[in-house]
């Protein structure tokens, strides 16, 4: 009787081995997939995209505690713009591990693109809870705050992240960002410049720059910054800024002859 028991206790634990390496087998496909992707801008792409979430669906249906197939099928339904389902892919990834930092990025994430302030702060600070040194989260936490006008908040937290990290270029960035709406023009321009330092051929910075040279009344250094912007940001929404300001500047120079 004992032997029998033992035997089927073999047989389930052989069993439920074998649908976890099932599991594992799709996710591995669905991963394949979702990098491929990644790496295609047509329709072959989205058919791509579609194949993995089939596999990722099919590794949690075998395995619904599979918290990375939870998550790669968030990420899967970001890139197809399915903001609703990816957030609860995510927010099952965090239910059944909670620590998931990479998890709470991808939903302050879409928070913040939804302009969800309040959802996308708390997210951050989520991660921060779980790990004070993730300097990423700061940023992005001063970054939100930016745009829910809560400067006090936005300065806490960037100087906070530079405290952990004085080489984080987005926090840089973004206390440039916040100093620009402070109208504190020539703080903002240190913050960039610290960032051309490692990235000198950043346009996005560049635009940044002109817009604050622009305010403080240096013209042709602003003129210069913007024109380094279309030279590096070609096709961009700062190209076309870019443009426009050099456009104003010019007719401005005009007016004063």
């Amino acid at each position: 009787m004992i032997k029998y028991f033992l035997i089927i206790i073999i047989l389930l634990l052989q069993t439920s081995l074998l649908y976890a390496e099932d599991a594992k087998s799709h996710y591995e496909k669905g991963a394949t997939y979702l990098m491929n992707a990644a790496l295609v801008h047509t329709i072959e792409g989205t058919e791509l995209i579609n194949s993995a979430i089939s596999e990722f669906k099919e590794a949690i249906r075998l395995n619904p505690k599979y918290t990375e197939a939870y998550y790669d099928l968030g990420l899967a339904y970001r890139m197809k713009g399915r903001d609703a389902e990816a957030i609860s892919s995510f927010k099952k990834a965090i239910e059944i591990k909670p620590d998931f930092v990479d998890a709470s990025f991808q939903l302050g994430d879409i928070y913040y693109k939804k302009r969800q302030y309040n959802s996308a702060v708390a997210e951050y600070k989520r991660i921060i809870e779980i790990d004070s040194k993730k300097s990423a989260a700061y940023a992005n936490i001063g970054k939100t705050y930016i745009e829910m006008k809560d400067y006090n908040n936005a300065l806490l937290y960037l100087k906070k992240g530079l405290e952990i990290d004085s080489g984080h270029l987005d926090l840089h960035f973004y206390l440039g960002n916040l100093y620009y709406q402070k109208k504190k023009y020539d703080n903002a321009i240190a913050e960039y410049k610290i960032m051309l330092k490692e990235l000198p051929e950043d346009g996005r910075v560049y635009y940044r720059l002109g817009l604050a040279y622009r305010k403080k009344g240096s013209i042709d250094l602003a003129e210069d910054a913007f024109k380094k912007t279309i030279e590096h940001s070609p096709f961009t929404d700062e190209e076309e800024k870019a443009f426009i300001n050099l456009s104003e500047i010019k007719k401005e120079k005009e007016k004063k002859r």
